[in-house]
């Protein structure tokens, strides 16, 4: 079977097969339940090769970049629909009348290399591949550390209900610490963000936006009734991978 070979936002080349029925199987077995842990599964079982590393376990899917695993959702998704830009899906929402309903879209999805935001920092090997960046922080007068987003960060912010979600969340997820030593060793202590001031953790913000790799599936387009303005991960809808919208 025909490979597909790209690079990832970290600097290291990936490879994968095309997606098959099974794959399709995969994402759907016990209905749309415990879909972020199918698509992990998915990665794996497409990936041929990330750098020099050629077998993957679940904790090797969780090691990589949130950005880069998306990408290799994405480069997968395109190369078994032989890199179709058009991504026509359903849009399932509930009327004011508490009606479920269905609204077809058609979407144009850009070039992959439109969409991606290179990591600052590129690897050349899946060891190389470092997590925490430090942060001199002025008010506070330390250094503090976070780690860039993998599949454990996502964890954690996955165990916070939805609506406890704020802007720090995502700083939370990032494991935000300071090191202190003590008698015995030097241990790691949480940075609660609420407690930084606006100067330092405008800072963490701004760092975490530098060093970061991204790669932008978000979709937006107008509610087919209100005409408000809807966003959607499209790697997170179970239409991206079944584009007939058919049975």
């Amino acid at each position: 079977m025909k490979t597909h070979v790209f690079t990832l936002l970290c600097g290291l080349e990936a490879e994968v097969t095309k997606m098959t029925g099974k794959h399709q199987e995969m994402l759907t077995v016990n209905g749309n339940k415990f879909f972020e842990k199918k698509l992990l599964d998915l990665c794996k079982d497409v990936l041929v090769r990330v750098g020099d590393k050629t077998t993957f376990t679940d904790a090797d899917i969780k090691q990589l970049y949130v950005a880069d695993r998306k990408l290799i959702l994405f480069e997968t998704r395109q190369f078994a629909l032989n890199h179709d830009p058009v991504f026509k899906f359903d849009y399932e929402y509930t009327d004011n009348n508490g009606r479920k309903k269905k609204h077809p879209m058609e979407v144009t999805m850009p070039d992959t290399e439109e969409l991606k935001t290179p990591f600052k920092a590129q690897v050349k090997s899946w060891d190389e591949m470092e997590k925490t960046v430090a942060v001199e922080l002025e008010d506070l007068g330390e250094t503090v550390y976070f780690e860039m987003l993998d599949g454990y960060g996502e964890a954690r912010g996955a165990a916070v209900p939805k609506n406890k979600w704020s802007a720090n969340t995502a700083i939370r997820m990032r494991n935000l610490h300071k090191m202190k030593k003590t008698e015995a060793d030097t241990v790691a202590v949480a940075v609660e963000p609420n407690t930084l001031s606006l100067l330092d953790i405008e800072k963490v913000r701004a760092t975490i936006h530098e060093h970061e790799g991204r790669i932008d599936t978000e979709i937006m387009f107008e509610h087919p009734e209100t005409g408000e303005d809807v966003t959607i991960e499209a790697l997170g809808t179970l239409g991206f991978y079944f584009p007939s919208r058919a049975i």
